[in-house]
């Protein structure tokens, strides 16, 4: 029972949140733009820095302070990354979240990371809205101790008005502590119809 309770309170937080996440942080401007060439990653800070300093910028967060860096990289990670720990109350208010408007259409898209967790594994998903409806396009389970990718390829189906993000969470715990890394995430049109 107390399972069933805090996975209802994960789906309504996070359902929450994605409803106020709108703010356009993309390459794409707006759905009326001209989609990217394939290869081009749409997440505009994928290593969590700015200037060579750890910065959430382009990223949605809502409680910054449990958000935390670290020099701890994979390969080609640049200089920080962010760690985010387990919580028993879902993924948010403190899991950062990227918007990325996507023109109608029939789009696949791949979707990778590097992550590493402790304890708790955490993930990253990508949601997409329709409307008041909340679809999770993907869920990647970080379940490996040292910096691993993690990748998925999905066909999306685009309709007039809906939007795509990306979420990392740290996990979900009522009793012991939980640390999942994150850096590098990327989002790539492959195919656009």
């Amino acid at each position: 029972m107390k399972v069933k309770y805090s996975f209802l309170i994960f789906l309504f937080v996070l359902l929450f949140n994605l409803l106020s996440c709108h703010k356009n942080n993309s390459p794409l401007e707006n759905n009326n733009e001209k989609l990217p060439p394939s290869g081009v990653n749409l997440i505009l800070n994928p290593s969590f820095e700015f200037d060579g300093e750890q910065s959430l910028k382009y990223w949605h967060v809502e409680d910054w302070p449990e958000i935390y860096f670290s020099d701890d990289t994979p390969p080609g990670g640049g200089n920080w990354s962010i760690f985010l720990h387990a919580q028993w109350a879902g993924p948010l208010p403190t899991s950062p979240s990227y918007y990325v408007p996507l023109s109608p259409g029939r789009h696949i898209v791949k979707f990778s990371f590097y992550g590493k967790s402790k304890t708790i594994p955490g993930a990253a998903y990508l949601i997409l809205k329709t409307g008041k409806t909340r679809e999770e396009i993907t869920l990647n389970m970080v379940t490996d101790s040292i910096w691993t990718e993690y990748t998925s390829i999905d066909t999306l189906d685009i309709q007039e008005g809906d939007s795509l993000f990306v979420l990392l969470h740290g996990g979900n715990t009522e009793v012991a502590d939980g640390i999942t890394y994150f850096d590098l995430v990327d989002l790539e049109l492959m195919i656009s119809d």
